[in-house]
């Protein structure tokens, strides 16, 4: 328990370092004038679009919740929409502390106060992140087909050339290293199968696994497909919308359009994916985008502060309120009051 937990400190520590550095990079160009331009772009921030982007990122939370719960109630469980919501917001804030770790504890945190096992609750959300994946694919080929010649050159420059550059460093271009690397992956797979075989852990193991198979296979026992895509859309119409309602919220950005608004969606996201809490990254992609569209980099980080603050205050408010209220709440619907709410 220690030690996963100086592990995880470990962990958050490096990939904070990593965000700072990233920062670094997105404000080292700026000169007196370019702090000034960010200073008074953050001073000139119009608060009721901010407001509403927060709502919209609620409400996306929300529809979440409720998507979830229809996977649930595949395999015969039918927990509580605030369960399942606050167990969701656990989770992304989770996600900011403990690495990749929000969606374990987001099932632990439901099954504990609802009816569904966790094994079978990792599963859906596994399903969960595959759906959600798949839209983002499709909306990063929309992106790129529809702003080619100004998105292909910034994508391969940017994003591609890095991350091939980091793999070849990492495994080499040989084909003996490709056979080493396959060798010795085939090695760790062999002990730690010997491993559980030895420990006679292994029927323990196939339950769990089949537990989150049922999960994942649950996405195609779901009853009302049309209100499943649905709620699949809604939710990345709601990051639209946050980022959208950011654009109004500073002169600089006011005049950008839908346009403009899904490429950062799409790019944004994939800053949110790679570094823990999305910091730096996410800061340093939109404000590379923004570039692209005439946005000044003092300003282009300025509302990549705001559209990261939105959403980092939203997560730690509500994560934390959540965090409080779920026990609360189950302790007083023991007593009557809240087992009449219905999902």
């Amino acid at each position: 328990m220690r030690s996963n937990f100086i592990s995880n400190i470990i962990k958050l520590l490096i990939f904070l370092s990593i965000g700072l550095f990233l920062l670094w990079l997105a404000s080292r160009t700026l000169d007196e004038q370019g702090w000034t331009e960010m200073k008074n772009s953050l001073k000139g921030v119009n608060y009721l679009f901010v407001l509403l982007s927060i709502f919209a990122g609620i409400f996306s939370h929300l529809i979440r919740a409720m998507r979830w719960n229809q996977m649930i109630q595949t395999f015969g469980y039918k927990p509580k929409l605030y369960n399942a919501f606050f167990a969701v917001m656990i989770g992304y804030l989770a996600n900011y502390v403990f690495l990749r770790m929000g969606e374990v504890m987001r099932c632990g945190f439901l099954a504990r106060y609802d009816e569904p096992p966790a094994d079978k609750l990792l599963g859906t959300v596994i399903s969960e992140r595959v759906v959600d994946l798949c839209i983002l694919v499709i909306l990063f080929a929309i992106t790129i087909l529809s702003q080619y010649q100004l998105l292909s050159s910034f994508f391969y420059e940017k994003i591609w050339s890095g991350l091939s550059t980091k793999f070849s460093n990492l495994f080499g271009t040989g084909t003996f290293s490709k056979l080493l690397i396959l060798a010795a992956i085939g090695l760790i797979v062999l002990a730690v199968y010997l491993l559980f075989k030895k420990l006679k852990i292994a029927d323990r193991l196939n339950r769990f696994l089949a537990g989150i198979k049922e999960g994942v296979l649950s996405i195609k026992n779901i009853k009302n497909v049309p209100l499943f895509i649905a709620y699949s859309l809604a939710i990345w119409v709601m990051y639209f919308l946050m980022i959208l309602l950011v654009f109004y919220s500073l002169e600089a950005t006011a005049h950008l359009g839908l346009a403009q608004a899904l490429t950062i969606l799409v790019f944004g996201t994939f800053g949110i994916i790679a570094v823990q809490g999305g910091i730096g990254a996410y800061h340093l992609i939109v404000q590379q985008v923004l570039l692209l569209y005439g946005v000044s980099a003092a300003s282009g980080l300025a509302f990549g502060w705001v559209s990261w603050g939105v959403q980092t205050v939203l997560i730690v408010i509500v994560g934390v309120i959540s965090f409080i209220l779920l026990p609360i709440i189950n302790k007083k619907s023991e007593g009557g009051f809240f087992s009449s709410v219905q999902t």
